[in-house]
């Protein structure tokens, strides 16, 4: 199956909850930034402190400092990672299709929803194969199915509250599978008939599938090889 002209997907369906989806993670990631410039304010404020004490001749331990430059330089780094996540999550609408690699586009969603991971409580994994053929897709749709299929898989999630992700690499096909989950009931797989679910597997060209008894789903998507 290859992906569909843009011309034939529903679009009453696939951009209001395209539009959701980009809207919830921004809001994540705002939330993110929040946070690491919250980090950094108080250790600025602890270092504002020390500057005060030795202004007043009080000996300051050098090891105080450092450990407050570190944790300041933890956090800028951090802020640079999410900016540059973010950055390619926005271009990710640039085109509607194109050549990507899948295994770098599943660890972009994987970046992207680690905060609803953590507080769900459940633990992603990625197992990417040692290489991957390129896919004609969409990225940003390719993304909203690949968080589709994550929201659904951490509802689903076994006892060890982990859902493995992985690239199953085929003749004419790639794979991607969401395993380690309880057993899939026929009302779990409800979710594939949902509106969005489906323009958006059409759009891509991707066949949804399940395996009740392992406890794992995933789309097939077509690539030239």
């Amino acid at each position: 199956m290859k992906a569909q002209d843009p011309a034939v997907w529903a679009w009453d369906e696939i951009g209001p909850e395209g539009l959701r989806f980009y809207g919830k993670m921004s809001a994540s990631i705002s939330h993110e930034v929040k946070n690491v410039l919250a980090i950094i304010n108080e250790n600025a404020g602890l270092l504002n402190d020390l500057v005060m004490m030795a202004e007043r001749g009080v000996a300051v331990e050098p090891q105080r400092l450092v450990g407050i430059a570190g944790t300041i330089d933890k956090q800028v780094r951090r802020a640079d990672l999410i900016a540059k996540n973010l950055n390619r999550f926005a271009h990710s609408a640039d085109h509607l299709q194109g050549e990507v690699d899948l295994a770098e586009w599943v660890e972009l969603a994987l970046a992207l929803v680690g905060r609803f991971a953590s507080n769900r409580g459940i633990r992603l994994e990625f197992s990417p194969p040692p290489a991957t053929p390129p896919v004609q897709s969409a990225p940003f749709f390719l993304l909203n199915l690949i968080w589709l299929g994550l929201d659904m898989a951490m509802e689903l999630a076994g006892p060890d509250k982990t859902v493995l992700l992985q690239i199953e690499v085929a003749a004419g096909r790639l794979g991607l599978v969401y395993d380690r989950l309880n057993p899939l009931s026929d009302n779990d797989w409800d979710f594939v008939t949902d509106g969005h679910v489906r323009s958006l597997a059409l759009l891509l060209g991707a066949n949804p599938w399940q395996d009740v008894k392992s406890g794992r789903f995933g789309f097939d998507l077509p690539c030239e090889r």
